[in-house]
Formats: structure tokens, C-alpha cells, sequence
């Protein structure tokens, strides 16, 4: 189809639309100069069609009464059947959230227990590993002031007696500050107790009225049956 007789294809369209809102091959060819046929027309309606956005809606007021009642019906059933599949589709989706919470509540309870469990597993490690880590600093700290019990041993002479603040001041300055590394500074009152427990153990020293002497040298044997307090 040329363009001039396309042109006039699209006024006459445009002149049936106005006049009764529909346009359809059948009623349009009739109005064209020299006619035409569906497939040569066709085409060209259908161009029309589309630039003008032609999309006529079906008029049910000019159905016979026994068909716009039966439509009715029909679409009055398949709106309650519609409304009825929404409904049992959010009957079963409702249901499946509720499982799937009820799943996740499960889920939730399970590992918060198996939290707690953990929980009170590592709080009794902390305790074990807490135990442990006293008993090292009790036994490093019994192996320390015994060897400064075994260096005043040999600061002692084999006759007379000698103070706590005489000792003190002949101890080794590695010693002095390893007691101060303990977090128990050296004075001469805390090497007169440190002293006093060994002699109530019978180790190291004996006391006198003017001091401490010599005492017993504890064998390795004695030293495993009952160590002094550090």
C-alpha cells in the first residue's frame, strides 16, 4: 500500500472512531475509494491501531440481557473462586510460616542450650586452668624463698647469730630484686617471718635471743614430705 492511500486509510479510521468509537476491517474497507482486501488493508489498520493506542473495550450494555446476565454470572463465579483460592493460598502460606517458625524457635532453643553448655564447659576450664595456674605460682614461689632460705644458709656464720636486717643487707642484689619481681619487697620484717617458718619446720635456722644461727639442713627427702609455706 503507497503512502497517499495510506493516508487515506488513516482519516477515514480517524473519521469512524469519531463517529461510532469502534473500527474494524469490516466497517472501514467499505469507506476506502477502491476498496480493498483484509490482507492488503490489514496491515495498515493495524500501523493505525497502534499509533493511536486503539484499544476498544467490549460494551456489555449492547449484549442481549440473557448473555450480560449469564457473563455476570460467570464473572460473579469466577470472582469467588479467585477469592477463594487467595484465601486457601493464605491459609497454607500462613501455615507454612507457622512451621517454619515453630522450626526456628527449635533451632534457636537448641543452640542457645548448647551456648549455656559452652558456656559452663568454659567457665570450669577457667576454673581448672585458674587452679593450675595458682598452683605454679605457689610452687615457684616456694622454690624462690628457698633458695633464698639456702642463700642466707651460707650468709650464716657456723657460730653466733646474726638479725634479719644484718642478713638483708648481705643478700645478693639479684635476690632483693627478685622478691621486689614477686611483689614481696625484702625488709626485715618479711625475711624475719620468711625465717621464723623455717625454724617452726625445723629447717635452715634456729632462733635465738639475738637472732638466727645455722640450723638443720633439710635432705630432698624432708623437702617432699612437707614443704613450709612460701
Amino acid at each position: 500500500m503507497n503512502e497517499q492511500r495510506k493516508q487515506e486509510l488513516f482519516r477515514a479510521a480517524d473519521g469512524l472512531l469519531a463517529r461510532t468509537g469502534r473500527v474494524s476491517l469490516r466497517t472501514l474497507i467499505p469507506l476506502l475509494k477502491k476498496g480493498g482486501s483484509n490482507r492488503e488493508v490489514g496491515p495498515a489498520l493495524a500501523e493505525w491501531k497502534a499509533a493511536k493506542g486503539y484499544a476498544p473495550a467490549l460494551k456489555i450494555k449492547e449484549l442481549p440481557v440473557p448473555l450480560q446476565d449469564a457473563l455476570a454470572k460467570v464473572a460473579g463465579d469466577l470472582w469467588a473462586a479467585a477469592q477463594a483460592e487467595a484465601a486457601a493460598r493464605l491459609t497454607r502460606d500462613r501455615e507454612n510460616l507457622a512451621v517454619t517458625v515453630r522450626a526456628s524457635e527449635e533451632l534457636l532453643a537448641e543452640a542457645l542450650d548448647r551456648l549455656d553448655a559452652a558456656e559452663a564447659e568454659i567457665a570450669g576450664l577457667r576454673e581448672s586452668v585458674t587452679r593450675a595456674e595458682a598452683r605454679l605460682e605457689r610452687g615457684r614461689s616456694e622454690e624462690f624463698w628457698d633458695r633464698v632460705m639456702r642463700e642466707i644458709y651460707e650468709i650464716l656464720r657456723a657460730s653466733g647469730t646474726m638479725t634479719a636486717a644484718q642478713i638483708l643487707r648481705l643478700l645478693k642484689p639479684a635476690t632483693v630484686r627478685g622478691a621486689a619481681d614477686r611483689r614481696e619487697p625484702l625488709t626485715p620484717r618479711t625475711l624475719h617471718k620468711k625465717m621464723s617458718v623455717r625454724v617452726s619446720h625445723g629447717w635452715y635456722f634456729e632462733r635465738g635471743e639475738t637472732g638466727f644461727s645455722r640450723g638443720t639442713f633439710p635432705t630432698l627427702g624432708r623437702a617432699r614430705e612437707a614443704a613450709p609455706p612460701a
